[in-house]
């Protein structure tokens, strides 16, 4: 896992989010991120599974982005071609990793300077028993007696 994905899921996935502010900061994380995997991130699919015995072979093909696969199948038009070629050429992944980071320590930030919620008390004296061996273990001794 790379630090990137470490810090998008330490920051994104263990926090509560529930304020405008950070869902802002969220929405920009997810819109770098798109970019980010799409059109730089080069990925690798998977062929084919062999199953030898208890040993499983995979076969991958090559390392490209999701952006160049869709180029390759000749699925977009030209005008899309061009704006999504615009689009990667735009992007500086040092910058864009940065940025990234940025966010996800603002988001944190937001996420931990929130006010915690009040410290209710609990009501022990509804739990209170007239019998308290019964509420033992059975290898208690004195529950054994009784």
């Amino acid at each position: 896992m790379t630090p990137r994905y470490c810090q998008l899921v330490r920051a994104v996935g263990y926090l509560r989010f529930d304020t405008e502010a950070e869902l802002g900061v969220l929405n920009s994380i997810w819109e770098l991120d798109r970019g980010y995997t799409n059109l730089i991130l080069t990925q690798q699919k998977l062929l084919s599974r062999t199953r030898v015995g208890a040993k499983v072979i995979k076969r991958h093909d090559a390392a490209v982005t999701p952006f160049e696969r869709a180029v390759r199948s000749g699925v977009l038009t030209p005008a899309q071609r061009g704006g999504l070629t615009r689009a990667r050429n735009t992007l500086h992944p040092g910058e864009l990793q940065r940025e990234i980071a940025r966010l996800c320590d603002r988001l944190e930030h937001l996420a931990l300077s929130k006010a915690l919620a009040p410290h209710r008390l609990v009501n022990r004296a509804f739990n209170a028993s007239s019998r308290p061996e019964v509420l033992s273990e059975a290898t208690n001794q004195r529950s054994r007696r009784i």
